[in-house]
């Protein structure tokens, strides 16, 4: 149990440190968008259930022994959907 409570902690923290370097990365457009506090709410949870969604997601697929090109498609889309929040977070 130890280590899977380990396990989900490091894909957490794998979300907030993508969350500070999206953050990071996008500072210009963020500040031109005017964001306030509680969208840095919204945003730093969803980067959060991010990171333990792909855990619980490389977690079954380990279990059901799946093969590694339908986890890369999965990961692909997530991409896709990330880049997406980023290009409306743009427009914004």
């Amino acid at each position: 149990m130890p280590k899977l409570t380990t396990m989900i902690s490091v894909w957490l923290w794998a979300g907030i440190f993508g969350f500070i370097y999206t953050i990071f990365y996008y500072w210009k457009e963020i500040k031109k968008a005017k964001l306030d506090t509680i969208h840095f709410c919204v945003l730093f949870l969803i980067f959060c259930f991010g990171g333990i969604f792909l855990f619980i997601t490389a977690l079954i697929s380990c279990l059901k022994k799946e093969d590694n090109e339908k986890i890369m498609r999965d990961l692909e889309t997530i991409k896709e959907k990330i880049d997406d929040l980023v290009e409306d977070i743009r427009k914004s």
